[in-house]
């Protein structure tokens, strides 16, 4: 079966900060649409994906934001299963940030990592590289350069595409190892 290769594994703050619209996020996709729909394209497309445990927090924004739950009714097909190289992954970093395994809020941080970590993938998300970095209170970006996973901010993803884009008109499908839901 062919398909298109993952590029990217989106963080849960990304896609609430989109689908919210509200002036307590960075990125309406009301103001952000050319962005949103590029965005959207690329889930649609399978050049981003995330882990199920994004799923299982945005699930708790539905009752909340009607925007998140009717997205996410849509879009269930973006999200991956846990596979043994992801658990591989987790293991790996938890040996050194044992925060990971302390609250659901780290661990779904840490399924975001594992999967782009597993699956060399580009981690996107709003959490920014912290000066002082502390293994108690890890940061998905520091984590990420601890790790050699790739990691960008929105507006790094967007200049990112941009150069892909130009460079790559048309995506070529190849064969993919991570099987969408």
């Amino acid at each position: 079966m062919s398909s298109i290769t993952p590029l990217y594994c989106v963080d849960t703050n990304t896609l609430v900060s989109f689908l919210k619209e509200s002036d307590d996020e960075l990125y309406g996709r009301d103001v952000f649409a050319p962005q949103w729909e590029m965005i959207e394209s690329l889930i649609e497309t399978g050049l981003i994906i995330a882990p199920k445990n994004v799923k299982l927090e945005l699930d708790k924004w539905k009752a909340s934001s009607p925007e998140v739950k009717e997205w996410l009714s849509a879009h269930t097909y973006m999200f991956v299963d846990i596979d043994d190289q992801q658990l591989v992954s987790s293991r790996t970093i938890l040996g050194k940030y044992e925060a990971y395994s302390k609250n659901e809020n780290y661990a779904n941080d840490l399924s975001v990592i594992a999967l782009a970590h597993s699956a060399n993938l580009t981690v996107i998300t709003l959490e920014q590289l912290a000066a002082t970095h502390a293994a108690t209170k890890p940061k998905i970006p520091n984590v990420c350069q601890d790790f050699g996973v790739n990691c960008v901010s929105v507006s790094g993803f967007l200049r990112l595409e941009k150069i892909r884009q130009t460079t790559e008109p048309a995506i070529a499908v190849q064969e993919s190892s991570i099987p969408l839901a």
